[in-house]
């Protein structure tokens, strides 16, 4: 422990030792061009859906219904709406039986009748968000629960190392497949007969009006409809076309269209040295620049959990850089209210 702590102590030393802003820029500079960053942590990837693509935007709807919930009280948007930055604004999220199924974020609590009510929220993590969830190419989640293997993508669904046969082409794609297989977050209780896959098909079926979820929905044209235009199939019928993979793909387009990156790190690479200030600049350069930092990311290792050792080789990356600036930049808040009503598809759907 006291190695770990001497480690610890290294970096807090390290960083409050860091030199002054033109030092910095100096240095900064210099490691900005021996890595070639851009300041875009997605401009090698090409295949970006754009949020008027009609796959975006149909994945956009499916995104805010509550028809993807397995009791109907809660949607994708529930814990992950743009308003709140792609997440709900709080420290613990509350998914199916909440108080006010259409009020989200601060406020929103598990209603006293709930299943297993305690007081407290329902989601054991907090709500990470889907903004520029794009940029991730290897892992996603504290826990990497979801990471690329060399023949695809490993879910929770298999085993370590091993890629999962319907994960998808992304890691958004795999990802949109598993809060829905979530009792806490959308799956509800009244389905725990079904597994992983049988939630999956059961819902799909629902959207579709065929199968066992056959009527569940006021209007079984709606989503129907929508599919055949937006996979350009106007004879395609409901069985064929909304799947839960389709209904996957298209959560994840809508996910990979959520891109910012015109961040005052990228002004900053670009020539605006004004853009971050002077402590913006001292994460970058300490973590960066200075060979002692992964001894402290080792020590930070020791005391947290085996995942963080593998980020060490990715923090000189675009995607580490572009995160830890804007951890250290302040957040304008949000013209909007923070105690925001969701306005979902209509009821029909």
């Amino acid at each position: 422990m006291k190695s770990q702590i001497a480690g610890l102590s290294a970096l807090i030393v390290l960083i409050a030792g860091c030199n002054t802003n033109s030092q910095q820029d100096t240095e900064l500079n210099t490691v900005i061009s021996d890595l070639g960053l851009t300041g875009n942590p997605v401009a090698s990837i090409t295949d970006l859906p754009d949020i008027s693509d009609p796959e975006a935007v149909l994945g956009k709807r499916l995104f805010f219904s509550k028809a993807l919930g397995g009791d109907r009280d809660s949607a994708c948007v529930s814990c992950h709406h743009p308003v709140m930055g792609g997440g709900d604004d709080l420290s613990l999220s509350v998914g199916v039986g909440a108080e006010d199924p259409n009020l989200l974020g601060p406020g929103r609590l598990h209603s006293s009748t709930g299943h297993e009510f305690d007081g407290g929220p329902t989601v054991p993590r907090n709500a990470p968000t889907t903004f520029n969830i794009a940029a991730y190419t290897n892992s996603i989640f504290h826990d990497g629960r979801l990471e690329t293997v060399p023949d695809g993508i490993r879910t929770p669904d298999t085993g370590f190392g091993a890629a999962a046969a319907n994960a998808g082409a992304n890691l958004a794609h795999a990802q949109a497949r598993f809060p829905i297989t979530s009792p806490e977050e959308m799956k509800g209780f009244d389905h725990q007969a079904l597994d992983n896959q049988g939630i999956r098909d059961f819902l799909a079926q629902r959207v579709g009006g065929y199968g066992a979820g056959a009527g569940e929905l006021i209007d079984n044209d709606y989503w129907p409809n929508q599919f055949r235009t937006v996979f350009n199939d106007p004879d395609g019928t409901a069985e064929a076309l909304i799947t839960e993979q389709n209904i996957s793909f298209l959560l994840g387009a809508y996910e990979r269209s959520q891109v910012f990156v015109d961040t005052p790190w990228k002004a900053y690479i670009e020539g605006d040295i004004n853009a971050i200030s002077g402590d913006a600049r001292r994460v970058p350069c300490c973590f960066m620049a200075r060979p002692v930092v992964p001894i402290a990311i080792v020590a930070i290792f020791l005391l947290t959990n085996s995942f963080i050792i593998l980020l060490r080789r990715r923090l000189v990356g675009e995607k580490a850089m572009v995160l830890m600036v804007m951890r250290t930049l302040a957040v304008p808040s949000s013209p909007v209210s923070r105690r925001t009503n969701i306005s979902f598809v209509p009821r029909t759907c």
